[in-house]
């Protein structure tokens, strides 16, 4: 019977992408071949083809539908055979127009392809498809098999649109380095870092500390966004170890803030309100702190690693050109 030679061609391209058949799968195989030379009836063809983990069709040569076993129904949202039985294919389950299916008008191969299934309230669902001509009642048929493969496609999605952000950030990130290395003091770069952030980054309130060595604490040098405008006499000093800056400038790590950090009525002049999100990421050169960069947003997802990688990385850059201009200003100094 041909169609013993199909199945197994089946269960290897769907099941198992070396060509070799796990046990399980060839336990499978052995049972429902063993069933077909024992009987080989209507019915217990279509018991095997029930049977099958994967959706299966048969069309005939006038694109009529013949049969569709239990996954192929499931997927499709049918309940019973007799509801798509004697349908046209391209008006019940294929996308394909009138006159250009790929099988039979165009003469196309269809062997593990990605194709779209209709299903009864007209979703589109994409599957794997492979197409094999067999001989079934002594006519000429397409065997079609398939599975869903909306699970894939999704995750596909989402790594093209995960790499896409990873560009925006990256050339964001490009943008600010490029900014900041147009200054010539140290000072400059500190008052520019917090508003660039925060217009290519897009947080509710970002601030820069200036690490003070002797006294061992922060002091708020310049802050961008909500609740920014502190005048200058006021500004806050943070000991090394309290709030999330504190934290970031005594660990000399990111830093993010816990429950207690959030508390408006402890940090006033620091925090913006409605704060659900913060971070903060000292900026060193080498082992020496020289400040942290601290971000808020009242968003509770308003920074994944994506997003903390390309800041780390600012950070980086930022310590690496205020360095810089110590190091020309120290020698500047020497020469004087």
């Amino acid at each position: 019977m041909p169609m013993k030679p199909v199945l197994q061609q089946i269960i290897k391209k769907h099941f198992d992408s070396t060509g070799e058949l796990n046990p399980a799968v060839i336990s499978l195989l052995e049972d429902l071949e063993q069933t077909l030379i024992e009987q080989e009836s209507d019915q217990t063809l279509q018991t095997v083809l029930d049977s099958m983990p994967f959706g299966i069709t048969l069309i005939d040569q006038q694109k009529r539908i013949l049969y569709a076993n239990q996954s192929a129904l499931d997927l499709m949202g049918y309940h019973t055979l007799d509801e798509i039985s004697g349908h046209l294919c391209h008006d019940t389950l294929c996308p394909a127009a009138a006159g250009q299916c790929p099988i039979l008008d165009l003469k196309q191969t269809v062997d593990r392809s990605d194709r779209v299934l209709i299903t009864k309230d007209k979703q589109r669902v994409p599957i794997l498809k492979s197409v094999t001509p067999i001989v079934y009642r002594d006519e000429e048929v397409l065997l079609e098999a398939f599975i869903d493969i909306s699970e894939q496609k999704r995750m596909e999605e989402d790594r093209a649109k995960a790499f896409e952000v990873r560009g925006e950030l990256a050339q964001n990130t490009n943008k600010i380095i490029k900014h900041l290395a147009g200054f010539s003091k140290a000072s400059q770069i500190y008052s520019a870092l917090p508003e660039q952030v925060l217009s290519n980054f897009g947080f509710s309130r970002v601030q820069y500390f200036t690490f003070n060595k002797v006294a061992n604490n922060l002091r708020m040098t310049q802050s961008a966004g909500q609740a920014a405008s502190i005048p200058a006499a006021q500004r806050a000093i943070l000991p090394a170890g309290i709030g999330a800056a504190g934290k970031a400038a005594a660990a000399k790590t990111t830093t993010f803030a816990d429950q207690e950090d959030l508390v408006l009525e402890q940090h006033p002049q620091m925090l913006a309100p409605n704060t659900r999100t913060q971070v903060a990421i000292p900026i060193m050169n080498g082992d020496e702190l020289l400040g942290v960069l601290d971000l808020q947003d009242s968003r509770p997802d308003a920074i994944n690693q994506d997003k903390l990688m390309f800041l780390e990385t600012l950070t980086i850059q930022t310590g690496i050109l205020v360095a810089a201009l110590i190091r020309r200003a120290e020698l500047e100094e020497r020469f004087d």
